[in-house]
């Protein structure tokens, strides 16, 4: 009534307007799951080490974590040798001469 239109019936675009068919892919395509259970999973060992720690105590601290988490997640979800994957990974990368 007096709410200048801001009310539960008044009409407002949301994040979701236009986002109905990437939200509801799960009805279309055969074995997509509905919720990602399977992504909190694989992020939950990370947040109780992240827990216990304490943290990180830098953001390049926290960033250098969540790429190697990221790396070696991926590496082994793909099924790859971790130890294999990164001499290989620093095998490429060139380092300075000082080293």
């Amino acid at each position: 009534m007096g709410d200048g239109g801001k009310g539960p019936t008044a009409s407002s675009t949301t994040p979701w307007t236009g986002a109905e068919p990437e939200l509801f892919q799960f009805v279309l395509v055969e074995g997509l799951s509905a919720d990602n259970n399977l992504a909190e999973r694989s992020i939950r060992p990370l947040v109780v080490v992240r827990k216990i720690s304490g943290g990180s105590r830098s953001e390049e601290g926290t960033k250098t974590r969540m790429a190697l988490v990221s790396l070696f997640e991926t590496r082994r979800v793909q099924g790859l040798n971790l130890v294999a994957e990164c001499l290989r990974l620093l095998s490429q990368s060139s380092l300075p001469s000082t080293y």
